[in-house]
C-alpha cells in the first residue's frame, strides 16, 4: 500500500521533475551487490537503520561474488564489516552472489521474484587489467541482470564510475569510443540513464578491492550514474545525460521540404517514445552543371532518447516512419546514389552530437506549430 501510494505521488509530480534533483529511492528493499570488503553495506546498514524490513526479508541486501571463506581469507575487513552489517535489524549479508545473474544467485536466499526499491553497485571491474570490451560486457551484462528485479521509479539503478568513465560527458566521438558507454548499455538493458553527480560517500567507506584483492584504488572524482525503468512516472534524464542515434534524409529540395521534414521526424520520433529535431546539412545538385539535374537537400535527424531510451533501433524505427510520412506527404526521397540515406549512426551522448552540430554549423529547423 505504501508503494502503491508513492507511485501516485510520483505520477502527479511527473511533469515537474525534469532537471530537479531525483526523488529518493522509495521504501522496501535495497540490493548492495560487489560489495569489496562489505564496508560500504556497513556504512549504509549504520546510516540507514530506520528502514523497515520488506515483508520480513530484510531492508538491506549486501553481496559479494566471494564465497564467505574466501571473502574471510581476502579481506582483512570481512569480519568486522560482516558483523556491523548483520547486527544491523533488517540488514544481511550474502556470498556467492553473481552481479551478472541476480535472478538465480538470489533465489536460494530471497523469495521468488525478489524486487527492489535500489540497487547498488559501486565501481565495477572485470578482474583483469583495463580491458573496455571485457568491462562494458560486465556493465551490460549487470544492467540487463538489475533491471527486471527493479521496481518501478523511483526505485533506481546507481552505478559509480570513475571520473569520465561512463562517457557521457564526452567531448568527441572519439573519446566516446573509449569510455564505457554507460548511456548506451542501459538503452540496450531497457533502462534510461537519469543523470551523473559525484559520488559524495568516497570518504565513508573502503575501496579496497582491486581487481579481487585487498588493495586500494583511486577513482578522480567518482561519478554516481542513476538508471530507471522507463514510465510514466520517471522524469526526463537530464539533458547531461542523454542519448541519441542520427542519420541523414535526401530530399528533393523546395522551399517548404525543410518544415516537412521537421514534422514528419518529430512525429516518427514522438510515437517512438523519443524526440527528434532534423538540421539541413547540405544540398548538392545530379547530372551535369547547368543541365537542369534535380537539386537533392541532405537533412541530418537525429532520436533523442529523454523519457525512454535511445538505441539504435529505434532511431531506425524513427526513420522508417518519418520517410513513410514525407512520402504520404509528397516528398520525393532519394534512394541510393552518392551515399546511402539507409545508415543509423551508433548512439553517442547528445553532448557530443551538440559540438558535432556546432563544428558542421548545422541549426535546429523549427517544427511547425501545428505539427507538435
Amino acid at each position: 500500500m505504501l508503494l502503491h501510494l508513492w507511485s501516485l505521488l510520483c505520477l502527479a509530480l511527473a511533469p515537474c521533475l525534469s532537471g530537479l534533483s531525483l526523488l529518493p529511492p522509495p521504501p522496501g528493499r535495497h540490493l548492495v551487490v560487489g560489495d569489496g570488503d562489505l564496508s560500504y553495506g556497513a556504512f549504509q546498514a549504520k546510516s540507514e537503520q530506520q528502514r523497515s524490513p520488506d515483508n520480513g526479508e530484510g531492508s538491506l541486501i549486501v553481496s559479494v561474488l566471494e564465497s564467505e571463506q574466501q571473502h574471510r581469507d581476502t579481506y582483512s575487513g570481512s569480519r568486522a564489516n560482516h558483523d556491523a552489517i548483520e547486527g544491523t535489524e533488517g540488514a544481511r549479508v550474502l556470498y556467492g552472489v553473481d552481479a551478472t545473474n541476480l535472478s538465480a544467485a538470489l533465489s536460494a536466499a530471497l523469495p521468488p521474484s525478489p524486487t527492489f526499491s535500489s540497487i547498488t553497485f559501486n565501481y565495477p571491474h572485470w578482474p583483469g587489467k583495463s580491458n573496455l570490451r571485457e568491462n562494458r560486457l560486465l556493465l551490460l551484462s549487470f544492467l540487463r541482470s538489475a533491471a527486471p528485479l527493479l521496481k518501478p521509479y523511483p526505485a533506481t539503478v546507481s552505478v559509480a564510475l570513475a571520473e569520465g568513465q561512463g562517457g557521457s560527458s564526452s567531448p568527441t566521438r572519439a573519446a566516446w569510443r573509449q569510455s564505457w558507454q554507460a548511456g548506451s548499455l542501459a538503452a540496450e538493458a531497457g533502462l534510461l540513464l537519469l543523470e551523473t553527480s559525484p559520488h559524495t560517500h568516497l570518504s565513508s567507506y573502503n575501496r579496497s578491492s582491486h581487481r579481487g584483492v585487498d588493495r586500494g584504488f583511486r577513482v578522480g572524482q567518482g561519478e554516481v550514474h542513476t538508471f530507471a525503468l522507463p514510465s510514466p512516472a520517471c522524469p526526463a534524464a537530464d539533458e547531461s545525460c542523454r542519448m541519441c542515434s542520427f542519420f541523414e534524409l535526401h530530399v528533393l529540395h523546395s522551399p517548404s521540404a525543410g518544415a516537412l521534414v521537421a514534422a514528419a521526424v518529430a512525429g516518427a520520433a514522438r510515437r517512438a517514445g523519443l524526440e527528434g529535431e532534423v538540421s539541413l546539412r547540405e544540398r548538392f545538385g545530379e547530372g551535369p552543371p547547368g543541365g537542369g539535374g534535380k537539386e537533392w537537400a541532405v537533412y541530418e535527424a537525429v532520436a533523442v532518447g529523454v523519457r525512454a531510451p535511445a538505441t539504435r533501433e529505434a532511431a531506425g524505427e524513427v526513420r522508417r516512419g518519418a520517410q513513410e510520412e514525407m512520402a504520404g506527404a509528397g516528398l520525393e526521397l532519394r534512394q541510393g546514389g552518392r551515399r546511402s540515406s539507409e545508415q543509423v549512426s551508433n548512439v553517442i551522448p547528445l553532448a557530443t552530437y551538440r559540438r558535432m552540430q556546432e563544428k558542421w554549423g548545422m541549426l535546429p529547423i523549427p517544427v511547425p506549430a501545428q505539427a507538435i
